[in-house]
C-alpha cells in the first residue's frame, strides 16, 4: 500500500510592495486549521462515515519530482513504512500492475497482506489505483497533485499532495482496529514520501549542471 514548511511570503518589487492575498487554490479551498497544518509540515488523514480515507501533504518541490517518486512503483519498498516488496508486473502506456507485499503490527498480532492494483496515470497529476487481486476486499483511490503558489500570479514553489482511499478489511481484522490501524498507516506514508521526495530534490539540486 502504495512536508516540508510551507511559508506563505510577500516580496518587495522596486517601491511597491507585493502583498500575498488569497486565491481559490486546493489549499485555500480546506478549513482554516487543516490549511495551517500543512503549511507547518504536518500530515493530515481524515475518514468519513462511508470509509473514504483523505490524506494530504504539502511538500516544497515541482510536481515533475513528486510524480517521479509516486511512479517509482519499485522503489517505494526503500522508504514506505511496512512494505516488504513491490514489483511491477505489466507496464502498458499510462496502465501499470504492481503487486505488494506489506507486514504490520497490530496489537499483538502481525498481519502480513498481499495486493495486485492497476494504476492509471493521467497528465501527470493524478493516477487512480485499485486491488484487483489479494487480501483486501476492497481497496481503490487516487493520487492528485495540486501545485501550490505563494499568492496569486506567481510560479508554484510547492505542491498539495492528496491520496483518497476506501479500503475494507481482510478477513479476520476487526473493523475498528483496521480503521485507526489504516489511518495511521496513510499518515506514516505521507510523511515517508515527503521525505523520499525532499531526499531526491536535495540530491538534484546539488548535482552539477551539464
Amino acid at each position: 500500500m502504495s512536508s516540508a514548511c510551507f511559508l506563505l511570503m510577500a516580496w518587495g518589487v522596486g517601491v511597491t510592495p507585493l502583498h500575498a492575498e488569497l486565491f481559490d487554490s486546493a489549499l485555500d479551498r480546506l478549513p482554516v486549521n487543516e490549511r495551517v497544518a500543512l503549511r507547518e509540515g504536518e500530515v493530515t488523514v481524515s475518514v468519513s462515515e462511508e470509509g473514504l480515507y483523505t490524506a494530504r501533504v504539502l511538500v516544497e518541490t515541482s510536481a515533475a519530482q513528486v510524480w517521479e517518486v509516486l511512479t517509482d512503483y519499485e522503489g517505494s519498498v526503500s522508504y514506505a513504512p511496512n512494505l516488504i516488496s513491490s514489483t511491477v508486473l505489466e507496464t502498458s502506456g499510462d496502465r501499470t500492475i504492481v503487486e505488494q507485499v506489506s507486514e504490520r503490527q497490530i496489537l499483538f498480532f502481525t498481519f502480513r497482506s498481499r495486493i495486485r492494483t492497476e494504476n492509471i496515470a493521467s497528465n501527470e497529476r493524478r493516477i487512480d489505483f485499485r486491488a484487483i487481486e489479494g487480501d483486501f476486499p476492497v481497496l481503490e483511490g487516487s493520487w492528485q497533485l495540486e501545485p501550490i503558489a505563494p499568492f496569486s500570479g506567481a510560479e508554484p514553489t510547492a505542491v498539495l499532495i492528496e491520496q483518497q482511499v476506501t479500503a475494507v478489511p481482510p478477513d479476520g481484522v476487526p473493523g475498528d482496529i483496521f480503521r485507526d490501524a489504516f489511518q495511521n498507516s496513510l499518515a506514516e506514508l505521507m510523511q515517508a514520501l515527503k521525505g523520499e521526495i525532499e531526499r531526491r530534490a536535495s540530491i538534484s539540486a546539488s548535482s552539477p549542471s551539464r
